[in-house]
Order: structure tokens, then C-alpha cells, then sequence
């Protein structure tokens, strides 16, 4: 009976260790009411070697392994409170090797209903940490593109209600986004227009590239603008959304008719020239 029971002891020992060595990039250590050590994996002593450059064993109290004071007194003051009763949880940047941990520190009870201690549950979040400051950094640069682009970058719903518009808008079609968001892209057409036309389109087309066409602004100057839109669809193949981008080409458009009227008149003098010429050659 003796045997066996050491048999099960051994066990279940052995079976406690692999439970807290199987988990990657995650630590897990306990601490006594004192702070000393009472158990630890093996990550978590390779942290403290890379990080304080110590040699931890049982027995050791956390303010003879950890150097840094602040780093110290945030885990004391963490570890007071679950010595209390609570459990905490919190990320900490370690400075010694640029590493974030989410750390779950929880109260070690008896039977008795007494704490013992706490267990610390560390997991690496590093990657999702420097993930997320990419992707911070990533939506600054879009919106700065967003709100000094001078073309118009907007979206609508798949039946061409604004939901986002940049603040161009203004300068273009002298209506604020405020103005704009939730209403129809039909506010923006001309009296003589047929509704919805370029929304249909892209339904039909999925995309449409450099469409011109003429609308109204706020103060019913009608202007021209050249359109590159496209329908984006969600991972159903669901239409979620039009992307799309406008350009104020009025100002282009005006040259080009006055370039092309001076053509038009250059063709008249050659040919008022030409008359000239042949009527002088006979005559002499």
C-alpha cells in the first residue's frame, strides 16, 4: 500500500511538471507569503536569468532576484492584494529584453479556506503587443492620407449611402461629411439626372474606373468629377461596401474646351488661308 502510494505520488508529480512545462511562452512560478519561491518552470527561470541575469532556486525571496525597484514594488504591491484575496491581472513591459507579459496572479488556498500564496501565470504577448502598435501606426498614416488628400475618399453601403467621406468633401462640394454621412449619394446629382445611375452601374459592374459625370454642390454650382469606384465584398461573397475616389476635374474640363475652341478657330484661319493662297496663286 506504502509502495503504491508513492507510486501515485510520483505520479502525480511528474504529471504537475509536464503540466507547467508543456505550455509555450508561458511562465509560471508561485510565491509564498513571504515572496519566496515555491515553484517555478523552466521558462520562468530562463526570464529571470535573460532579464536580472540570476540563477533563481526554491527558497529564494523575489527581492533578492529582481533588481529593478520599480519593477519590485509593482509585483509586491500585486502580490499584497492577492494575499488578500483577489486576483489580479496586468502586462508588464520588461525593459531588460523589450518583452511584453500578460500576468494572472492568483491566491494559493488550503482546505482551510487559508492563502499560502499566489501563482503566477505569464504569457508572452510581445508579438501581439508590437502587432498592435504596427496596426496603430498603420491606421495614423491612413487617416492623415485620409483627412489631407485634396481628391474625395469615400464609402457607401451597396445602395450608396455615405458612411465615410473625407473632409475634402468641403472644398469640393462644399457640404461637410457631417452633412453627408447617412444620406443618399443622390443628394449630389443634377436636376436632369437619372437616379442612382453610377450605383447601379457598379452593382453591375463590380467597378467602374475614371467615370466622368457632372453634380450639384451645397450651393447648386454644378462641377464635374472623374470617378474610380469598386464594390468590396465580405468572405461570403456578400457585397459589403463601394470604395471609391473623386477627383474635381472641372477645372480640366474648362481647358479642354478652350482648348479645343482655339483649335477650332486655328482650323478656320488655315482654312481662311488656305482660300487666300489658292485665290492669290490664280490671280497670279
Amino acid at each position: 500500500l506504502i509502495k503504491t502510494s508513492e507510486k501515485n505520488l510520483r505520479e502525480n508529480q511528474i504529471l504537475l511538471e509536464s503540466t507547467i512545462e508543456s505550455p509555450k511562452d508561458v511562465s509560471i512560478y508561485s510565491v509564498g507569503l513571504n515572496y519566496e519561491y515555491l515553484s517555478f518552470n523552466s521558462l520562468h527561470r530562463y526570464n529571470m536569468k535573460i532579464m536580472y541575469d540570476i540563477d533563481i532556486e526554491l527558497g529564494m525571496k523575489l527581492n533578492d532576484c529582481i533588481s529593478n525597484k520599480d519593477e519590485l514594488d509593482e509585483a509586491v504591491t500585486v502580490l499584497n492584494k492577492v494575499f488578500s484575496g483577489e486576483s489580479v491581472s496586468t502586462v508588464r513591459n520588461f525593459e531588460g529584453n523589450n518583452s511584453f507579459w500578460e500576468l494572472r496572479t492568483s491566491p494559493i488556498v488550503n482546505q482551510n479556506n487559508e492563502i499560502l500564496g499566489a501563482t503566477i501565470i505569464s504569457n508572452n504577448i510581445t508579438e501581439k503587443i508590437k502587432a498592435e502598435e504596427a496596426l496603430i501606426k498603420s491606421e495614423e498614416k491612413y487617416r492623415n492620407i485620409f483627412e489631407n488628400i485634396q481628391d474625395v475618399v469615400f464609402q457607401t453601403d451597396p445602395e450608396g449611402i455615405f458612411s465615410s467621406i473625407s473632409p475634402s468633401v468641403k472644398s469640393i462640394a462644399g457640404y461637410t461629411p457631417e452633412e453627408l454621412i447617412g444620406k443618399p449619394t443622390s443628394v449630389l446629382q443634377t436636376d436632369n439626372e437619372e437616379p442612382d445611375v453610377v450605383i447601379r452601374l457598379i452593382n453591375e459592374q463590380l467597378s467602374i474606373k475614371n467615370f466622368e459625370k457632372l453634380i450639384k454642390t451645397k450651393s447648386g454650382e454644378i462641377i464635374c468629377i472623374s470617378l474610380t469606384a469598386k464594390m468590396i465584398f465580405d468572405k461570403n461573397g456578400v457585397p459589403r461596401h463601394i470604395d471609391a475616389i473623386a477627383q474635381d476635374i472641372t477645372q480640366r474640363k474648362e481647358n479642354e474646351k478652350e482648348i479645343a475652341n482655339q483649335n477650332q478657330k486655328l482650323q478656320i484661319q488655315n482654312q481662311e488661308l488656305e482660300q487666300f493662297v489658292h485665290i492669290a496663286s490664280h490671280d497670279l
